[in-house]
């Protein structure tokens, strides 16, 4: 996503929770002041390869920051949803819990000078093999930080901060750009992890393990007026599962109506005349 401050270009972020969690760089953001100002803009992008009009689909302004640190040179932020649930819509980011390998092939999406998102996949270093690799994960911290930076010659702009390093074999986050050198360097995004977990808010499982299944069987029936009753079959070691429903189609429009600790759900906010789009998902207890 791209982020806008005081109705500048300034930095990028992405979702990294199935509960709307963002990460980005503190030094796009560093205090709550400072995250007043920020209006997160979610795909921004052209509708071909560097061809048409680019255009914003969500917007949301602010929020709170839950936790933030200049040496890993991280910012975790609770976005102000006003009812959206992006992460239905557009997914999240996984993050490793493994430095990468030397060698190991990235790229790295992003808001390059406030572009439209753009993909820095190739690499023109004599060293790397035409694609992005990880050079090293010994780099001098930029931010004079208590590890040293992940490096690679991935080509970024200004507006690039925050964005995410992806592997390209798992495509989980592997390190949190931060800063233009020789080479470019991340924060390896496991020692990024490890202080969040140290922290009064650390992320949900989601954001490290493999996703629970989707429960199957859903079945809706209407017992009242106004009502709809969801049950579907239980998943095996799911502690919760969360409800989304559209107006629109099963693909498109889903928004966050609510959660279950059973394989049941009333949802009491419908109206007459309108069809429903449920999906539903399990939350599981591994961390």
């Amino acid at each position: 996503m791209r982020l806008i401050k005081n109705g500048a270009a300034h930095c990028t972020g992405w979702l990294a929770s199935c509960e709307n969690h963002i990460i980005t760089n503190q030094h796009c953001v560093g205090s709550q002041a400072e995250l007043e100002q920020i209006e997160f803009q979610f795909e921004f992008k052209r509708p071909g390869c560097g061809t048409g009009t680019a255009s914003v689909e969500l917007q949301l302004q602010g929020g709170t920051l839950l936790d933030v640190d200049a040496g890993l040179d991280y910012a975790l932020i609770m976005p102000a949803l006003a009812g959206h649930d992006p992460q239905a819509t557009y997914g999240f980011m996984q993050l490793e819990t493994r430095l990468p390998d030397v060698g190991e092939l990235m790229y790295i999406p992003g808001h390059p000078s406030g572009d439209p998102k753009r993909l820095s996949i190739e690499s023109t270093d004599p060293n790397d093999p035409g694609l992005c690799d990880v050079h090293s994960v010994s780099e001098p911290a930029c931010t004079g930080g208590p590890v040293p930076d992940v490096g690679y010659f991935c080509d970024t702009e200004g507006g690039s901060s925050g964005s995410p390093v992806l592997s390209y074999q798992t495509h989980k986050v592997i390190a949190l750009h931060h800063c233009a050198a020789c080479p470019n360097r991340g924060v390896p995004i496991v020692d990024v992890l490890a202080s969040i977990e140290g922290s009064p808010n650390p992320l949900p499982a989601c954001s490290t393990c493999a996703q629970a299944p989707i429960p199957q069987d859903l079945v809706a029936s209407t017992p009242g007026d106004n009502r709809i009753f969801l049950d579907w079959s239980p998943v095996a070691g799911a502690v919760s599962y969360r409800i989304y429903r559209s107006s629109q189609s099963c693909t498109s429009g889903m928004e966050f109506v609510g959660t279950s600790n059973t394989p049941t759900y009333i949802d009491d906010t419908v109206a007459g005349g309108i069809t429903y789009h449920y999906v539903v998902t399990s939350i599981s207890a591994l961390r």
